[in-house]
């Protein structure tokens, strides 16, 4: 998917984990999806609908194919993740040390990059790819051609004492650069940065800290995302020149993504799965207005989806929306409006962070099962380890 969002890894993976854990079952043991018992790499590889995409012009949603793989006995042995983004033409996972996916020998990496010692963030800057790392205990921005952009003087050395720091987050887009750090914004215009308070976010359960888990600049706007599980959530817009902040409309569940579209317009995913409830809510940015496209709540004036929680979303080749859900598994919206399954066999639940699709292929990142990669079109699957 077009994404353009990076955020504080190691952070976000550990409060991602807290908010949660409540919920979620032990982690098995074993089980029939283990890597040795998944489907070998060239079997995923060289399948007959690895290679292409949907259609443009398919008229109709394609029939569900059976699910090949036994997602509720995955092992959950992985290191959990901040879910997937594109980064200079690869797939990379967001651990507290991004990997680089290989999907021709479903294995996985770690991304180097300028010698660092760690990555704490990842985006694409004016068409390059950026990263924000620590060298020798001292933070700066690297960028794929070489160059280095070294943050304001406050931001620069990291702690040799055992303080906790606040984390960063990094967003870029075809001008600018931002770093948030809690009530605080820094943008870059390419020639300085200037710092900005943040004005307009109550500190509350659902913005817990003022920490955001996933971050996007669009249009002149950073927008701060806050999935805080089953105490809610809340997406704000803040204003680049002035700091100000704006609550975007939607319901108060954890947001669970937000991803640019292949027409550059906004997504946010919103879900919630906690004890009996399943929520969710998909709307889009189109120009200045919210439109909503999925609700698990009749009423809404959109397409239902009962008992549902929603987690990812991506495009197909045709560009239409695919999303994901843990309780449901994949649907993509049909030419009626309506969503419908692109999998069959999807297990009671699982808990899934993110969504990319590739030649024909869905990516499926689990909260702590590693990678699963779907073909679409017969229903292999395999599974990619994180360690």
């Amino acid at each position: 998917m077009l994404r353009a969002t990076t955020l504080a890894l190691a952070s976000l993976v550990l409060l991602q984990t807290t908010s949660c854990s409540s919920d979620r079952p032990a982690a098995s043991s074993g089980g029939s999806g283990s890597a040795t018992s998944s489907p070998s790499a060239s079997a995923i590889a060289s399948s007959p609908g690895s290679a292409r995409g949907v259609p443009p012009s398919a008229p109709q949603t394609p029939a569900p194919v059976a699910l090949g793989l036994d997602l509720g006995g995955l092992a959950r042995d992985q290191p959990p993740n901040g879910g997937l983004m594109r980064w200079g033409g690869d797939l990379v996972v967001r651990t507290s040390h991004p990997r680089r996916i290989d999907l021709a020998s479903m294995t996985s990496s770690p991304l180097a990059i300028d010698g660092a010692d760690q990555v704490l963030g990842l985006s694409t800057w004016a068409g390059k790819p950026v990263a924000l790392v620590i060298k020798n205990k001292e933070r700066y921005l690297a960028v794929k051609d070489g160059a280095r952009v070294d943050l304001p003087p406050a931001l620069r050395p990291v702690a040799t004492t055992s303080k906790l720091e606040l984390p960063l987050s990094l967003a870029a887009d075809g001008t600018w650069l931002a770093l948030h750090q809690r009530g605080t914004l820094h943008v870059y215009d390419g020639k300085a940065w200037r710092e900005l308070p943040i004005i307009g976010i109550p500190e509350g359960p659902a913005t817990m800290g003022l920490i955001a888990t996933d971050t996007l600049l669009h249009r002149g706007k950073l927008y701060l995302a806050f999935d805080r599980g089953e105490w809610g959530g809340a997406l704000y817009a803040v204003d680049l020149t002035t700091g100000k902040a704006e609550a975007q409309p939607g319901p108060d569940l954890p947001l669970r993504d937000l991803t640019l579209d292949p027409k550059g317009e906004l997504w946010a995913v919103r879900g919630l799965a906690h004890l009996s409830l399943l929520e969710g809510d998909l709307r889009e940015l189109s120009g200045t207005q919210w439109k909503l496209h999925a609700a698990s709540e009749p009423g809404a004036g959109a397409a239902l989806l009962p008992k549902t929680s929603l987690d990812a979303l991506a495009f197909d080749g045709a560009g239409a929306p695919v999303l994901l859900s843990g309780a449901q598994g994949l649907l993509r919206r049909a030419p009626s409006g309506a969503w419908e399954p692109l999998l069959t066999g999807w297990p009671r639940f699982v808990y899934v962070q993110d969504l990319e699709l590739s030649e024909g292929r869905a990516v499926i990142a689990t909260d702590d099962a590693g990678l699963v990669v779907v073909d679409l079109a017969t229903g292999k699957a395999g599974r990619v380890v994180l360690k």
